[in-house]
């Protein structure tokens, strides 16, 4: 049986909603990058640093969520529990392995374009 949020007091309700917020926050940062690196595809601009470099930074995000995520479950519910709003701490455990596993593939990604982008420039050089 899940705890009621409109049944919490208001500072329970603060916290709940300023969790979410957090939460939705990383989102809009995930896509504010995810729109740069579309824009950069748009313009044929693949293959540049700064393109690499949205790349790696969205990788980081996507795999540090869930971490991010079950610390704020976990802080949530300590705090409503001190607040009252629910009687015992039930801890959460649940961890998306696939996200985090997406995340480092975007980072592996990002180091392997920068490695090739490093080659060609070394190869351009040599010709």
């Amino acid at each position: 049986d899940l705890p009621q949020v409109v049944n919490f007091s208001a500072l329970g309700q603060g916290m709940f909603w300023a969790s979410l917020a957090v939460q939705f926050a990383i989102y809009a940062v995930l896509l504010a990058l995810a729109h740069q690196v579309i824009r950069r595809c748009a313009r044929g601009e693949v293959f540049v640093e700064s393109m690499i470099r949205s790349l790696r930074l969205i990788g980081i995000l996507i795999a540090l969520f869930p971490l991010l995520d079950l610390a704020i479950a976990n802080l949530l519910m300590l705090a409503v529990v001190a607040t009252g709003d629910v009687p015992l701490f039930v801890p959460t455990f649940t961890l998306d392995v696939t996200v985090i596993g997406v995340g480092l593939l975007m980072v592996v990604m990002a180091a392997a374009m920068g490695m090739a982008v490093r080659l060609q420039r070394d190869a351009d050089l040599t010709i």
